[in-house]
């Protein structure tokens, strides 16, 4: 039976739809739901690994002796310690939501671009400033890390959004 309103779906189109999206998946009607499981696991994963990485900075806010031991280098002016451990405040809060986008589609998006920024933009600083210590040489290989997991998260979110 075809379907008798407009726009209905009647059931050879189901019968169709679903065919086809097997063959899309190898002939395995059961490979859908455990590609698009493990997409989101992925999805989740990289963003708790985003989220670590920049929750990592949060002993900062305690005082000099933790930004020493962070950055490894002796904090002796005072507006410098403000600002790093202020700093350390702004990352607790990036990582906070990078760890509920984990869980929270509708955070990812926003997420992604504010965390891509952050990473990215400190790279680059890195990068053109140059002769950093060892203790910033730990910080760009982690950012590196975490524009990997964003940049994974990002294409996921892609092909979870054209069905794939």
């Amino acid at each position: 039976m075809t379907g008798f309103l407009p726009g209905m779906i009647d059931r050879q189109d189901v019968i169709i739809r679903v065919t086809l999206r097997s063959v899309a998946h190898g002939g395995n009607l059961g490979a859908i739901a455990p590609q698009r499981t493990l997409m989101r696991l992925l999805i989740t994963v990289s963003f708790l690994v985003v989220a670590v990485i920049h929750l990592l900075p949060l002993p900062g806010v305690l005082g000099n002796s933790q930004l020493a031991t962070l950055y490894g280098v002796e904090i002796s002016d005072p507006n410098l310690a403000i600002l790093l451990r202020h700093r350390a405040v702004l990352f607790g809060l990036l990582g906070t939501g990078c760890a509920i986008a984990a869980f929270v589609p509708s955070w990812q998006n926003a997420m992604l671009i504010a965390a891509g920024i952050s990473t990215v933009s400190f790279l680059l600083l890195a990068v053109t400033t140059g002769g950093y210590n060892t203790a910033l040489t730990r910080v760009v290989t982690a950012d590196i890390v975490a524009i990997v997991c964003l940049a994974l998260a990002a294409v996921l979110r892609v092909l979870a959004a054209r069905g794939r």
